[in-house]
């Protein structure tokens, strides 16, 4: 009987121990899940464009931009739930005139949910070329022809640094009705042009050229994508920067070419 007893006792304290390890696994697989939701984490999402009350009569010239791509930083639990959301980048048009638009990317504008960071926007404007309507219907009805457009100058604009221009040209391939490329390469309506005023201080830099096409041609493709912009600290007197061999000044205003 006092064996049966012993057996019975040991078996129970079998049992409480293995209890207690499985709720030991349990906790730690909880307190491990948790952490790693809350942890820190950066991803980047697509974030579609919606054009809203476009003004009658006005319709999109050329391809429009579907959306735009955002770096966040949220916790793993926020950013699973952000790809959730169906985002959408809206662009009221109601104000919009025929010509050439262009549209500054806020982080308000996006609606996150509170503790997302946004880090980084690409691009950080959107240009939207609006024409009427008749003439969309002539442009497509024209025949449409690839050009090859090689060896434009890339100038920069918006500094007061000396800077330099890393190639200086820039090759391109454009889509477009035979009329419209004609003009293009005869004209003088194609601008190249670099962006430079949030650059603050000599160093070098990544940059990509602004291109500005007439409404109804498409950029197919570009080489190279990327330049190297340097900006170097200007010496004492006019004279003496105009001497320097490798620098190009910028001279104010926009840049034509």
């Amino acid at each position: 009987m006092l064996r049966q007893r012993a057996l019975r006792s040991e078996s129970l304290m079998g049992l409480k121990t293995a209890r207690s390890k499985l709720n030991l696994l349990v906790f730690l697989a909880a307190s491990f899940w948790a952490w790693g939701c809350g942890q820190a984490i950066e991803s980047d999402i697509f974030v579609p464009i919606r054009l809203d009350r476009i003004p009658q009569g006005i319709a999109i010239g050329g391809d429009s931009p579907k959306g735009i791509e955002i770096r966040v930083r949220g916790t793993r639990s926020q950013i699973r739930k952000l790809f959730n959301l169906k985002l959408h980048f809206p662009i009221d048009l109601a104000q919009a005139w025929e010509g050439s638009t262009i549209v500054s990317i806020k982080p308000e504008a996006l609606m996150l949910p509170e503790g997302i960071t946004v880090l980084k926007i690409e691009p950080s404007q959107l240009m939207l070329r609006l024409i009427k309507e008749e003439e969309k219907k002539v442009v497509f009805s024209e025949k449409m022809i690839l050009k090859k457009l090689m060896q434009i100058p890339v100038n920069g604009k918006g500094t007061s640094y000396p800077f330099r221009i890393t190639p200086p040209v820039i090759n391109i391939e454009v889509k477009g009705p035979v009329h419209l490329i004609d003009q293009l390469e005869h004209n003088g309506t194609l601008h190249v042009y670099m962006d430079l005023k949030d650059l603050k201080k000599a160093g070098i830099y990544p940059r990509r050229a602004t291109i500005s096409l007439p409404v109804g041609i498409v950029l197919v493709s570009t080489k190279p994508e990327i330049f190297t912009v340097t900006l170097f600290t200007p010496p004492e007197g006019r004279e003496s920067f105009l001497k320097h061999p490798s620098v190009t000044p910028n001279q104010g205003g926009e840049s034509t070419y």
